[in-house]
């Protein structure tokens, strides 16, 4: 299966299993810290961790889908690898594409709201909800077309060439196999969250020691957490380029470099 090859081959490669314990650490220090200063209602030490938090992943993705499009590397990049001029350029990128797909989405869903309030007020409840779900399911993948952008400035398009709106009418033509790799994802996902669940659910339900499942619990849920944050942050960004490589990389046409030569 795509999926599991990908998630498989960022636990591949040199010192990959040092690289996920160094971010796992980076991890838990940021959910600590968080923690810590939402408590104690630390308002502006939170956005700063939070923004921090943010920068370092743009940059272990900047080097990750750099690693992936040049030098056919997977695995998880080493902490030294990181850079953070291209880390806040990613970070900067990121968000200005996200402001720009949630223009025309609101749009979208003003016209769903319109539809399920008074177009389909004459069916059933639950043929609204269905509608109102389909269009949300639809909208989604849409939100992560940013994915393209992040891949192309990881591939040597100057940040300058990604920010105009403008491209956004040639981006949305890849829109069908970026919904089709979303639902592959999310299927995926949601199977592993409804196993975990089951299988918890199934010790409540043989009357297992509360303290035992509780612990089970923590064991098994901690590292699948990770694992799915791991496929949210670089293994749905990566099966991605692919895409960009055959429907984006010829129109933006990257500036070539030595990684390429």
């Amino acid at each position: 299966m795509d999926v599991l090859n990908d998630i498989k081959s960022i636990y591949q490669g040199e010192n990959a299993i040092r690289n996920h314990q160094i971010f796992a650490v980076v991890l838990i220090i940021y959910l600590i810290l968080n923690n810590v200063f939402e408590h104690r209602d630390m308002f502006w030490l939170a956005l700063i961790l939070e923004f921090v938090f943010e920068t370092i992943i743009g940059g272990y993705l900047f080097s990750y889908l750099s690693n992936v499009l040049h030098k056919n590397q997977t695995g998880m990049p080493c902490i030294k690898e990181l850079n953070i001029q291209k880390a806040l350029v990613t970070v900067g990128l990121s968000i200005l594409w996200g402001i720009y797909i949630l223009i025309p989405l609101l749009f979208i869903a003003g016209i769903i709201y319109a539809l399920t309030t008074r177009v389909l007020a004459q069916f059933s409840s639950l043929v609204i909800v269905f509608f109102a779900m389909l269009g949300l399911l639809l909208c989604i993948p849409a939100i992560f077309m940013k994915h393209l952008i992040i891949i192309a400035y990881s591939d040597n398009v100057p940040a300058k060439t990604l920010l105009s709106p403008l491209l956004m009418r040639k981006l949305f033509a890849s829109y069908v196999p970026v919904l089709y790799i979303y639902t592959k994802y999310f299927f995926f996902a949601l199977l592993a969250c409804m196993m975990l669940v089951g299988i918890l659910v199934t010790l409540i339900f043989l009357k297992v020691n509360y303290t035992v499942v509780a612990c089970i619990s923590l064991c098994v849920g901690i590292p699948f957490a990770y694992v799915l944050f791991i496929i949210y942050t670089f293994s749905f960004p990566k099966s991605l380029t692919e895409v960009y490589v055959n429907e984006v990389r010829p129109w933006l046409a990257p500036v070539k470099t030595e990684c390429d030569s």
